[in-house]
């Protein structure tokens, strides 16, 4: 399972959005308060709200919510401080005002916003029988030369293949976390084999385009 920062999904109109805004600026909630003079200079035209939490409990962190070409997402979560958040406290931070804020306040205008997971299998991106491919492709290979090996660069080349040839599309940086934090590859070795992949995938598709 890959780990991520985790996403808020939802189409909607502008005046959707208009109306999400005013809703959730009229949730009541404690832990996420409305910064409005901070506002009046990022958003003049109404298409974002901020936020600031404040608790005590999670960081301090400021949360923008915006509308652009007919989707409503989190703009960014920022730490009150310098400095930077792990990839939990953005998660805890974005689960929080989901919960307290945004879910309510859709649930009132009949909106469904999607939260992601924050953690997610390869097989959303490939086929089950890929997965196996790859693994086994790891569980062979010498993980200090990568596919270097010819019998290695058979298996990576028959994965490459296969991928292409079911129509999936796997992002290089989601196989290089993959690589990494699931197989145990090196990150200098799983950085080379992600961007070879994704040149390939690439020759591949204009390969197919240009029969």
């Amino acid at each position: 399972m890959i780990e991520q920062f985790r996403e808020v999904k939802l189409d909607a109109r502008r005046e959707d959005f208009l109306a999400l805004r005013e809703a959730m600026i009229a949730v009541d909630t404690a832990s996420w308060s409305y910064l409005k003079d901070r506002e009046l200079d990022f958003s003049p035209g109404g298409t974002s709200v901020l936020f600031a939490h404040r608790d005590g409990v999670l960081p301090n962190a400021d949360l923008s919510v915006a509308w652009y070409g007919g989707q409503v997402t989190i703009g960014n979560i920022v730490p009150e401080n310098f400095g930077q958040l792990s990839m939990a406290e953005y998660n805890d931070l974005l689960v929080d005002f989901y919960r307290s804020r945004l879910a309510p306040a859709a649930a009132k205008l009949g909106l469904q916003p999607e939260l992601t997971e924050a953690r997610r299998d390869l097989s959303e991106w490939i086929s089950v029988g890929a997965v196996r491919q790859l693994v086994a492709f790891s569980n062979l290979a010498n993980k200090g030369t990568g596919a270097s090996h010819p019998n290695d660069r058979q298996r990576w080349l028959d994965f490459i293949i296969r991928v292409h040839d079911e129509g999936r599309r796997l992002p290089p940086e989601i196989l290089e976390k993959w690589l990494i934090d699931e197989l145990h590859w090196p990150e200098s070795i799983a950085s080379d084999l992600s961007t070879e992949f994704g040149g390939a995938a690439e020759l591949l598709k204009r390969y197919d385009e240009t029969r």
